[in-house]
């Protein structure tokens, strides 16, 4: 039976453009030619999914059926009779179908989504790009190295020489400490002591276990001559790397 048309007839129907009534099946957008100066990588592999997406749907991208217009993002509309075709959104507003306009409208809702994440990675890939010919240079400048390797080989080479003079200064007691076997305590302030703290800088308290811990390792039990040697010896050499401080 031939449809009705004595009330309406679409717009693109008079224009020779497919039968109604027409739906929006998805949008297949073409690469910014921006992105082919920054990452042609990048743009060749969309090039290459916006044509077999348009191959699969039997389209062709780049120009509006009903105006002519060269469009980029290109929506694909079926027919009645299932004949697929692309327009631009443009023309989807003026045919004047509601229900086709509502279903583009949501198309570009989506695809403004993906545009701006697009766009997102296009100006990532192009700040990585910028920062590795930036490195590069660096590195030709200075025969292998950017500037931020060189300035942290400086603070490792300043770190090692401070490591290897606390490491002397504290020396004294750390050999006595290393024959005290006390735990966790002890051991915890030997890893100090090996390279990044001054014996003198402890705090009250660790220092008073020390003492003690010193003076019997070195000089006996606790209120024996030696034991009493041991201790005036601690405070002497504490006192006396007061002068690096």
């Amino acid at each position: 039976m031939e449809r009705e048309r004595s009330h309406y007839i679409h717009r693109w129907e008079t224009l020779g453009v497919g039968t109604a009534p027409y739906r929006a099946l998805g949008v297949i957008s073409l690469p910014s030619p921006s992105l082919a100066e920054t990452n042609t990588t990048a743009y060749n592999l969309q090039l290459q999914e916006a044509s077999e997406a348009a191959q699969n749907l039997g389209v062709s991208l780049g120009s509006c059926r009903v105006c002519g217009m060269g469009i980029m993002n290109n929506y694909v509309i079926k027919d009645a009779t299932g004949r697929h075709f692309v327009v631009g959104s443009d023309c989807v507003r003026k045919a004047g179908d509601s229900k086709l306009v509502s279903e583009v409208e949501k198309l570009e809702r989506l695809q403004s989504g993906r545009i701006r994440r697009l766009k997102a990675e296009e100006k990532a890939e192009k700040r990585r790009l910028e920062v590795e010919a930036e490195l590069e240079r660096q590195r030709a400048e200075t025969g292998g190295r950017t500037y931020q390797e060189i300035e942290a080989a400086k603070r490792a080479e300043v770190l090692a020489v401070r490591a290897a003079f606390i490491a002397e200064k504290n020396d004294w007691l750390i050999r006595v400490l290393e024959r005290a076997h006390q735990g966790g305590f002890v051991q915890s302030i030997l890893d100090e002591l090996r390279g990044t703290t001054l014996a003198s800088v402890l705090p009250p308290r660790a220092l008073a276990i020390l003492s003690d811990i010193y003076a019997k390792t070195a000089g006996g039990r606790s209120g024996s001559k030696g034991y009493d040697v041991a201790l005036n010896e601690f405070t002497e050499r504490l006192e006396a790397m007061r002068e690096y401080l």
